[in-house]
């Protein structure tokens, strides 16, 4: 009889998808690892949308998630769905890969009623538990995601605007990064194939799937707490105190070999957090957190003199030293968002 009493109270599965080609495989590794230190002790069911990851990427991805998966007494199943073969209409690749449609076929790739879809560009800090008090309070949503903070309304992202009434101009748009998907009424409501008809004229949409989400599910859409999906776009400043995911946007990413991790705290916050999770990175062979932050912590100490120097404008090249300085600052506080405290677990697990 108790046996029967644990099994009814149970917690259901966190189902995840993301997608990503081989270009963001150690990203996808990073937002799989961050996203089981916010599962909440439930059992976890990754879908990855695979578009031509390699096999040796596929399997180095595997052995560090189930190596977290074990450490945190966590059950986990892992699948690669190939997306290569799935048949597309004609369009445009966004950041070089055709993923960026994979949200539209996740109710016909996947059989699960319902999934957290999640860019493999994002580090996972917040907890899924409080995301599912907004699934509660929304239940026949058909999305659910964070508005976007510089679009906002259907209006600036909607090739169709003079197809629809004028009220639904001013509708919340959001950012698809991080979505909530009813996949059983997505079904129902056939989005691939009102996707398909969208698709024939031709117009370019801007954003992927994400311009056709929004447009297609317009009306069905609630909004979520914006610190599920916060963007942070390379060089700029990152000022957020609470606890929130932060979405790495633009067609530059942090990962990219081009860019000097030593310029921009997004790089930083990155390679770290990766080598946190046991993935080897060419940036970062000899990561310390230690060193890292007594650098930043040294150069405070001259930011008050330079304020005064730079304010007056007689010295661009320190103006622009300090701006820099003042940029960098902002991976401080954003590592001490995400994973500061949890590292102290993170390294007694042996990734192997």
């Amino acid at each position: 009889m108790s046996e029967i009493s644990t099994q009814s109270i149970r917690p259901q599965p966190l189902i995840i998808a993301s997608a990503a080609n081989e270009r963001y495989g150690i990203a996808l590794g990073v937002v799989m690892c961050s996203a089981l230190l916010c599962a909440d002790d439930r059992e976890v069911k990754f879908y990855v949308i695979d578009d031509g990851i390699q096999e040796l990427t596929r399997e180095m991805i595997s052995v560090r998630v189930r190596s977290l998966a074990k450490a945190l007494c966590l059950d986990v199943q892992l699948k690669f769905i190939d997306f290569s073969s799935h048949v597309l209409p004609p369009l445009t690749p966004l950041h070089g890969t055709l993923t960026a449609y994979a949200r539209i076929f996740l109710p016909s790739l996947l059989t699960e009623d319902s999934v957290f879809y999640v860019d493999a560009d994002i580090i996972c800090n917040r907890r899924f538990s409080l995301f599912e008090e907004t699934i509660e309070k929304q239940p026949k949503a058909l999305l659910i995601g964070c508005q976007d903070p510089k679009l906002k309304i259907l209006k600036n992202d909607c090739p169709w605007a003079k197809e629809i009434d004028v009220g639904d101009h001013e509708l919340p748009y959001v950012n698809t990064g991080f979505l909530y998907m009813n996949l059983k009424n997505l079904r129902l409501f056939g989005l691939e194939g009102k996707f398909y008809d969208l698709a024939k004229d031709g117009k370019q949409m801007r954003f992927a799937d994400q311009t056709a989400l929004n447009f297609l599910c317009r009306g069905q859409i609630a909004l979520a707490e914006p610190e599920f999906n916060i963007l942070w776009s390379l060089g700029q400043g990152f000022d957020k105190e609470s606890i929130c995911n932060i979405h790495f946007v633009g067609s530059v990413k942090p990962w990219d070999p081009a860019l000097k991790r030593d310029r921009l705290p997004q790089v930083l916050l990155f390679h770290s957090t990766a080598h946190s999770f046991g993935f080897e990175s060419t940036k970062f062979t000899n990561w310390d957190e230690t060193r890292i932050h007594f650098v930043f912590r040294s150069r405070t100490l001259l930011r008050m003199l330079f304020y005064k120097i730079a304010s007056s404008g007689k010295f661009k090249k320190w103006q622009l030293r300090y701006k820099k300085w003042m940029i960098m600052k902002s991976y401080t506080k954003a590592y001490k968002n995400s994973l500061i405290e949890r590292t102290k677990v993170l390294r007694q697990i042996d990734f192997c």
